[in-house]
């Protein structure tokens, strides 16, 4: 197997006998079949996508996006409520500093709702 992009925070692309696999930070993945040729086009349209202009609007939802990772960062590894909502807090003054401030809402939301529905998703199940 053959990483080909490793994303500071865990995520992972793996290349393996036609096989294209996805991994998220959790652990969890996603594999598709892809050939040389599939390989070769998907390699064009990422270098297409490179080469194209950033706004201000685009950095501002990633940078949207980086202060949601960081907020969850923060939260995973807090002792306390008091803690974590004094982080909450400010990502989100930090997020309405932004230019752009609904495109970097967007960015952060993003990161966020990946998180809320995997921590939903694993609650514990227990009858009331």
């Amino acid at each position: 197997m053959s990483t080909v992009y490793c994303h500071p925070d865990g995520y992972k692309i793996n290349i393996a006998r036609g096989v294209m696999t996805m991994t998220n930070d959790a652990d969890e993945s996603v594999s598709v079949p892809i050939g040389d040729i599939g390989l070769r086009e998907l390699g064009e349209r990422l270098i297409d996508l490179s080469d194209s202009e950033y706004t201000a609007g685009d950095f501002a939802e990633q940078a949207g996006s980086a202060i949601a990772s960081n907020c969850v960062r923060t939260l995973i590894n807090s002792a306390s409520q008091g803690e974590s909502m004094v982080a909450l807090r400010t990502a989100l003054l930090d997020l309405q500093r932004l230019p752009h401030p609904k495109r970097a809402a967007g960015g952060f939301a993003v990161a966020m709702v990946n998180v809320l529905e995997i921590g939903l998703k694993n609650l514990p199940k227990g009858g009331v």
